[in-house]
């Protein structure tokens, strides 16, 4: 049984490649969700379960409640809320849990907390004190990266990474040469991420190339996000320049990035940014996209020379090297070749996959 509190259920990780890769192992899924759509994908041994428009706790009982219904040989979470259900499941009915942790909790937590210095503190704190005393329930860990498993691995349990890598499948041959001048951005649509910084640095690129545009995707943190890049495109005469596309089908994702120029990660200088992974880096390089990102830790140990990068947060820095690649073929072309190389060559999800398979399999 897989639970998520706040991921859809055709989440690229989740269901795209984890799920699929289970069931392609001959295992029965049961993706348990929140105040998610019906989900029917034309899968043998795939159920889907939605307990419909639950409070956090309120779903944590139930599924707690239906593991008793289910009896699966393992169940696997996706977010601390779910600890709370690890540690009933656990309790009464002794069933192995795996926790696959996606972020860094701890950087997460004090980046989009909007509470004042003094009280974020306290509620983090609260917040990292509450998953230390409930990892105890769980048997395995599953993490994106070393840095995240290193702070779960104990001599009694594993802590296993299995990075956010794309599918070659999703894209399996790309035009890497010429193409139009777009730049795009997909992902969370929050402040955090830039998203301002590259409004304001398009504002530039467009001054100097009147034929760029831009297109943003992805579900926005906050409500009305969308609604105040709006305001900012009106003040800075960009709607006819910019499309926000919201959230997409993750196929029309792909197809959208095989065709831009330069795939954007505009974060801006936080702790959380230089331990997170971003799968959109790897995206961006499976879809033969010149990457432009914020010079953070995580990015450059993974980007190498195959991303341009400039200063977080420097709209200046970030305008230029945008202009300069959409005027350079040849390094745009150079920058994308690179990119693909490093997905071809490891960073892609069938090289990762027996790993989860690997910790799965010891109880199921």
């Amino acid at each position: 049984m897989v639970a998520t509190s706040g991921h859809q259920p055709d989440d690229d990780r989740i269901f795209e490649k984890e799920i699929r890769t289970l069931l392609q192992a001959g295992h029965q899924i049961d993706l348990v969700t929140r105040n998610c759509a019906a989900f029917k994908p034309d899968m043998l041994n795939f159920f889907h379960h939605d307990l419909g428009q639950l409070g956090l706790l309120a779903f944590s009982e139930a599924v707690s409640d239906l593991t008793a219904v289910l009896g699966p040989d393992l169940v696997m979470i996706h977010e601390p809320e779910l600890l709370v259900a690890a540690r009933r499941i656990k309790r009464r009915y002794a069933i192995p849990i795996v926790y696959d942790i996606h972020e860094p909790n701890r950087e997460m937590w004090d980046l989009v907390s909007s509470k004042p210095f003094v009280a974020k503190k306290i509620i983090n704190w609260a917040l990292n004190r509450f998953e230390r005393m409930h990892i105890k329930y769980i048997d395995s860990f599953i993490a994106s990266s070393e840095i995240i498993a290193k702070r779960y691995r104990t001599k009694k349990q594993a802590a296993i990474v299995v990075p956010n890598y794309p599918q070659l499948a999703m894209a399996p041959a790309v035009n890497l040469g010429a193409r139009a001048p777009i730049i795009v951005y997909q992902g969370q649509i929050s402040a955090e991420r830039g998203i301002v910084h590259l409004i304001k640095a398009f504002k530039g690129v467009v001054e100097s190339i009147p034929e760029a545009r831009l297109e943003i995707m992805g579900p926005e943190r906050l409500p009305g996000t969308y609604q105040q890049i709006e305001t900012i495109l009106d003040r800075y005469k960009l709607k006819d320049k910019v499309t926000l596309h919201g959230i997409l089908p993750h196929k029309k994702v792909i197809q959208l990035l095989q065709g831009s120029a330069i795939g954007v990660i505009p974060f801006i200088n936080h702790p959380s940014y230089h331990v997170a992974v971003p799968i959109k880096l790897f995206e961006y390089m499976l879809a033969g996209c010149a990457v432009v990102a914020s010079d953070l830790t995580v990015i450059r140990n993974l980007g190498k020379d195959a991303v341009e990068y400039v200063e977080p947060e420097d709209v200046l820095a970030l305008e230029s090297s945008l202009i300069m690649i959409l005027n350079d073929a040849q390094l745009r072309t150079e920058l994308a070749e690179r990119g693909r190389a490093l997905i071809e060559n490891g960073y892609r999800w069938d090289y990762v996959a027996p790993r989860l398979l690997e910790v799965v399999e010891q109880f199921a």
